[in-house]
């Protein structure tokens, strides 16, 4: 038997040059060969280091996949599942509320508009849709927006007709208009749900409180040497728009503003007459108007009131040959469903 000395000697050698090991070197490892729980040995032929040392378990393999079984992998993918499904969750949640945050905004629209034969500039604030509710429901927020208007500083205040949902809300009615007042004045419109609250006791609240009622009539502004005509029509779906006493004083070549509650005054052969054309009724759509319009033809649930152009043009502004109309989002004070997405609305045009 090779001794420990020989053996460092000899067998570094012979594995180095990948000779075959001589009878006695082999009978000697095999000798001192210790056992592993692997399986494995390794050979420390340094001198005074023999008998041979065990092996440390050798690590797996780098990069091979791990085997899971079937119930481990149930378990991954209802716990991923659920993670996404709680993201989406918290998501939508989160789009939902800054919807109706947003809707509960009053915002405050600025209209440049030129126009000829105008000399002095007139600065028009426009409301609509105030639609008060039982036992006051939405004075606070119609408050809000007539404090917007008054900082607004305008010659005149144009009311585009609904003031109330239904004859519940009339009570608060005269609350509501009291000290709304402007250098020029103060002019409304009835709209649709005042006739059907009641058009003949609203009119006598509003009319009583210094505000005139151009039911079918029109009124002359004067400012700094210019003129403008305001000419208001009765509601076009409940009411009874007479055009041609509307426009019966107003000379053919005057500046015109028309006042409609219901936008589809601007199909009307009358449209010719006017140089802007202000109305309400269709509240934006109420909900954010791509999703009004999805609803409307998808369900068949209809945002938008009755009106021909106002499914068209539901808010903003647009030209008609010649004529310009301005479609409001309004106010819905007290209305009993939220807005998402459409923010409630001032306007104040400068017609220049």
């Amino acid at each position: 038997m090779l001794s420990a000395s020989e053996a460092s000697r000899s067998f570094p050698f012979a594995i180095a040059q990948g000779d075959r090991l001589t009878e006695p070197a082999r009978q000697h490892l095999n000798n001192n060969r210790l056992p592993n729980p692997s399986g494995a040995f390794r050979v420390n032929l340094l001198e005074g280091h023999a008998p041979l040392e065990p092996c440390a378990p050798m690590p797996p393999p780098q990069g091979l996949p791990v085997v899971q079984s079937r119930g481990e992998m149930k378990a991954c993918r209802a716990r991923r599942f659920s993670v996404w499904a709680i993201g989406c969750l918290v998501t939508l949640a989160a789009v939902m509320l800054a919807g109706f945050w947003w809707g509960e905004r009053i915002e405050v629209t600025h209209l440049r508009l030129p126009l000829e034969g105008v000399p002095a500039p007139f600065r028009l604030a426009v409301l609509s849709d105030i639609h008060l509710g039982a036992g006051g429901r939405g004075m606070e927020r119609w408050r809000q927006a007539l404090a917007l208007v008054q900082q607004e500083q305008p010659d005149a205040i144009l009311l585009l007709g609904d003031y109330v949902t239904s004859h519940a809300g009339i009570p608060s009615l005269k609350q509501a208009l009291e000290g709304i007042q402007a250098p020029l004045g103060v002019y409304a419109v009835p709209g649709n749900h005042d006739h059907w609250a009641g058009s003949g006791k609203v009119t006598s609240i509003v009319e009583a409180q210094g505000i005139q009622m151009l039911t079918n009539q029109a009124v002359r502004l004067r400012k700094g040497g210019g003129e403008l005509w305001l000419v208001g029509v009765d509601d076009l779906w409940s009411g009874e728009p007479d055009w041609q006493r509307a426009f019966r004083d107003v000379p053919r070549d005057a500046l015109v503003v028309l006042l409609s509650h219901n936008p589809d005054a601007a199909l009307s052969p009358y449209r010719e007459r006017a140089d802007l054309i202000l109305s309400g009724h269709t509240h934006g759509g109420h909900l954010w108007l791509p999703l009004a319009r999805l609803l409307a033809r998808a369900l068949g649930i209809t945002l938008i009131p009755h009106s021909e152009y106002g499914n068209q043009v539901a808010h903003g502004l647009r030209r008609e040959g010649r004529t310009w109309v301005y479609v409001t989002s309004g106010i819905t004070a007290g209305s009993r469903l939220p807005r998402w997405l459409n923010a409630r609305e001032v306007v104040i045009v400068e017609v220049q």
